[in-house]
Parts: C-alpha cells; sequence; structure tokens
C-alpha cells in the first residue's frame, strides 16, 4: 500500500527541486528523523541517468536512521547505508532510501522510495504531491497510515518552512541574478536547473519563430 501526501507551497517549483537533489538537506534539515550519522560522511556521486540526473551517497558502518531504526527495532546495530535522489523533467523525482547488513548487498536490504512531483501554481506558487513505496510490510494498513502521517509532518515541519523562507527572501528577483553561493554539494541541483533551462528555451524557440513569421 502507498502512503500518499498533498501539500501547496508558497514557492517557486524550482526550489523543491534544488532541496530534493540536495544530499546535505537530509543531515541539515532531517537529522531527528531521516538523516544518520554514516550519511554525513558519505560522498555523494552525480551524474546523468538516461533524461534524468542522480544524486547518490552510498554510507556504510554507521547507525542507522531513526526511522529505519524503527523499522529494524534496534537504533545502535551498524549498517550500511543509502539514499539517491533521480529528478526526470520537468519536475518529477524519486528519492529513495535504504539500509543493509554491513557488506551486505543493497537489493538484500530495507528500502523505501518516494516519488515527489512538484506542479508550478504561479511564479511563487506550486502544488506538492508525493507517493512513498517500500520493499517491507507492504501489506500494512497501519505502518502505511503511520508514513503518510510522518512524510506529512516531516515535509511541513521541516521542508516547507525553509522553501517559502528562501522564496520570500528573494524578493522575485531571478535566482541567478542574485549570485548564489555553489558549493561541491549543490552540483546536482545546479546540473538540474541547466536541463531545466535548456528545455525551457528549447520550447520557446520554435513558439518566437512562428510569432515572427506570422507578424
Amino acid at each position: 500500500m502507498l502512503a500518499r501526501g498533498y501539500m501547496p507551497l508558497g514557492c517557486d517549483y524550482r526550489l523543491v527541486i534544488d532541496n530534493l537533489m540536495d544530499p546535505a538537506h537530509v543531515t541539515v534539515l532531517h537529522g531527528s528523523s531521516l538523516a544518520s550519522e554514516a550519511l554525513t560522511r558519505a560522498e555523494p556521486r552525480v551524474w546523468r541517468d538516461g533524461d534524468g540526473m542522480r544524486v547518490e551517497s552510498w554510507a556504510p558502518n554507521g547507525k542507522p536512521s531513526f526511522i529505519f531504526g524503527e523499522f529494524l527495532g534496534d537504533h545502535e546495530q551498524p549498517i550500511d547505508h543509502w539514499a539517491a535522489s533521480r529528478w526526470q523533467m520537468a519536475a518529477l523525482l524519486c528519492v529513495e532510501a535504504g539500509i543493509v547488513a554491513l557488506g551486505g548487498a543493497g537489493e538484500d536490504g530495507l528500502s523505501m522510495r518516494v516519488a515527489h512531483l512538484i506542479t508550478p501554481a504561479t511564479e511563487t506558487s506550486s502544488l506538492y504531491f508525493s507517493a512513498a513505496g517500500r520493499n517491507f510490510r507492504q501489506n500494512d494498513a497501519e505502518l502505511s497510515a503511520q508514513i503518510q502521517a510522518g512524510m506529512h509532518a516531516i515535509f511541513d515541519g521541516e521542508d516547507k518552512w525553509i522553501l517559502q523562507a528562501i522564496e520570500q527572501s528573494m524578493g522575485g528577483e531571478d535566482f541567478w541574478a542574485l549570485r548564489p553561493a555553489i558549493l561541491p554539494l549543490d552540483k546536482g541541483a545546479v546540473m538540474v536547473r541547466w536541463a531545466l533551462e535548456s528545455a525551457i528555451r528549447a520550447e520557446r524557440t520554435p513558439k518566437a519563430v512562428a510569432a515572427t513569421a506570422n507578424a
């Protein structure tokens, strides 16, 4: 059973993508729920994945995040932990996280995948939809309800406020015109912005040519 969510956001949809493609955001915003000590030591890899972009972190030998510790019933046993975000045009992301016994193969562990779909509403607002699946206790309706409530609480209490604060602080200015500080961990988010801007320009060009021809 899938845990599903919906939330209106007072920010540009691209800020949500920036957030989800930033591997540091889990440890910065979600330290008490989704982050693990091992993830703070991970060195993320970023690459083009077909028609999308992928950021992935492999974090061996550390205590599980709180949520996976709850699933395991053990918050102290060292495990290998991984997290990944994959973006696909234009605002569809799949974020996955999992744990496995030390030295084990990822497919043998516990994992969750969350689809994040962001729809622009206005230049400064968007609609956020999510759905979460897992490879364990898949028919447990009570667990699905708990995950759904947890997802809403985490995004509403830990992501939403900072995204909307960033939007307000930008004051309607263009993202690049503000000359943001770009850190090494921002590589995935920046590559997505470039790809998205390129696609938008490509869509607009034929329309501009047609409008000129018909003038």
